[in-house]
């Protein structure tokens, strides 16, 4: 199951950054390295079950002539069921950038933390709002390494991808208006370095 969901994951990161990618690539980059920090947290209170899903990376694209560009955001995705009318009561969704210390990675992946204020939007009505985000990543389980390859949608890219991470714990404070959402420790939590290299 663990595997599984680092699966799901690193794919979930490259779909988030496959866009970013594409633009890079076609500017003539030739790597991306990025840290990634990924957290999954499930609450529930009374019928409503709660899950907040955070993903944050921190990195640079290397291009053609030796120039290098920034590239660091944060994503989260809210969902709150209703367990008892099997209802969805609300699923937003946002993203924001990272800058300073906004996102800290040990170089040994031994911790991890960020604080950031991203602004999310109901899928439903539109309107949007804003969770402050702290999460913290501790106690690595170990390291595992992994690679793959995905193609760019729409054209001729390759991106070779080498990863080296570990599973972790994490705690968090995910508040909206004053009001924590993650009260629980992560169901998965995971710390990444990830090298692309396009050709």
């Amino acid at each position: 199951m663990k595997r599984a969901l680092a699966v799901a994951v690193i794919v979930a990161g490259l779909l988030i950054l496959i866009p970013v990618l594409a633009s890079t690539l076609a500017a003539a980059s030739d790597h991306f390295q990025r840290d990634e920090a990924s957290a999954s947290f499930v609450s529930s209170a009374g019928c409503v079950r709660t899950q907040v899903d955070v993903t944050a990376l921190s990195g640079n694209a290397r291009h053609g002539g030796n120039q290098v560009q920034t590239l660091s955001e944060a994503h989260v995705a809210l969902t709150q069921f209703n367990t008892c009318t099997n209802a969805t009561v609300l699923e937003a969704e946002g993203r924001a950038p990272l800058s300073g210390n906004d996102l800290t990675v040990a170089a040994n992946l031994g911790t991890a933390a960020l604080d950031v204020a991203v602004p999310v939007t109901d899928e439903d009505s539109g309107a949007t709002f804003t969770l402050q985000v702290q999460v913290t990543w501790s106690n690595p389980r170990g390291v595992s390494h992994g690679s793959g390859h995905v193609r760019v949608p729409g054209g001729s890219a390759d991106i070779a991808t080498n990863i080296d991470g570990q599973d972790f714990s994490a705690t968090a404070t995910i508040s909206r208006a004053g009001i924590n959402l993650s009260p629980e420790p992560a169901t998965y939590a995971r710390v990444s370095r990830v090298r692309d290299t396009g050709a």
